[in-house]
């Protein structure tokens, strides 16, 4: 969890403010290749239900999707 809140950070830090972009560049960074746009579409709409539904600020959804990100098979496993 502290890991996806430095994380989170460095997305706000870099990408600045737009939700896309730091999307985007969570996936170049954890997968080193540009995100395709259902990549892209799919963080924003679990970033977008988490703050629905969940009540969630901007600020929290996007550390909930930075663990999701330092999770994924493709940043954790080698192939």
């Amino acid at each position: 969890n502290d890991s996806a809140k430095l994380f989170a950070k460095r997305l706000r830090d870099e990408a600045g403010d737009d939700p896309a972009a730091q999307v985007a560049h969570a996936f170049k960074i954890t997968f080193s290749r540009k995100p395709t746009d259902q990549e892209v579409a799919a963080g924003l709409a679990m970033i977008k239900d988490m703050r629905e539904k969940a009540g969630l600020s901007e600020e929290v959804a996007l550390e909930r999707f930075a663990l999701l990100a330092l999770n994924l098979n493709e940043f954790v496993y080698l192939d």
